[in-house]
């Protein structure tokens, strides 16, 4: 589990700057460490911050994280996708009317085509020497 590891790593911060002093209020602010990654303690001197220290094991964790993400976002995409094209300007428009040609483009490609194959291809459609 994720959070017994961040547990154990926040311990040993910890114990670090406390030592053997652990008690309730060390115990709760293990708690934040682990939720939030940072908490304050309260000493004589003033104040002391202690946050979660970045080391290899985290690193790992979250590389791991991101790549779950990523693979959970890649399965709700589409088959297909709807493009529409339009002319940019008027002079764009008049270009491919001139040629009898529709200047609006609806199509579905499926998310393995490339959209450079339809550009190719509308370059081919619309090539004024046709």
């Amino acid at each position: 589990n994720i959070q017994e590891i961040y547990g154990l790593i926040n311990y040993g911060e910890i114990w670090k700057k406390f030592g053997t002093k652990f008690d309730n209020k060390l115990s709760f602010s293990l708690q934040q460490l682990v939720n939030f990654g940072h908490t304050t303690f309260k000493v004589k001197k003033g104040r002391i911050r202690v946050k979660t220290p970045i080391c290899n094991a985290l690193k790992k964790i979250h590389k791991i994280k991101v790549a779950e993400n990523v693979d959970q976002n890649l399965l709700n995409l589409p088959k297909e996708v709807c493009i529409e094209l339009h002319p940019a300007n008027n002079e764009s428009w008049l270009r491919v009317h001139s040629l009898s040609q529709n200047p609006r483009v609806r199509t579905k490609m499926s998310l393995q085509k490339r959209l450079s194959c339809l550009v190719e291809y509308l370059e081919k459609r619309w090539n004024q020497s046709r």
